[in-house]
């Protein structure tokens, strides 16, 4: 499973996907961190799986069953 991180500008009305997708999830939390300290005009960020779940936004982790697919 893949990350990709997404954030909200406080000029836009969506979320915009920025930089490559991660293979796990704390890397994709740590670039959001990282984004938003070199970035204080984002308003919003959260890790999206590429199932389409979102698995952490804003600063707190959300509930995510841990995924027992082998790669």
């Amino acid at each position: 499973m893949t990350y990709r991180t997404q954030f909200l500008y406080s000029d836009s009305p969506e979320y915009l996907q920025i930089g490559a997708e991660h293979l796990n999830r704390s890397d994709a939390v740590n670039y959001c961190y990282d984004l938003k300290s070199r970035q204080p005009y984002i308003t919003d960020y959260r890790v999206v799986s590429s199932e389409g779940q979102i698995v952490f936004s804003r600063g707190r982790a959300l509930t995510l069953e841990p995924s027992l697919v082998g790669k």
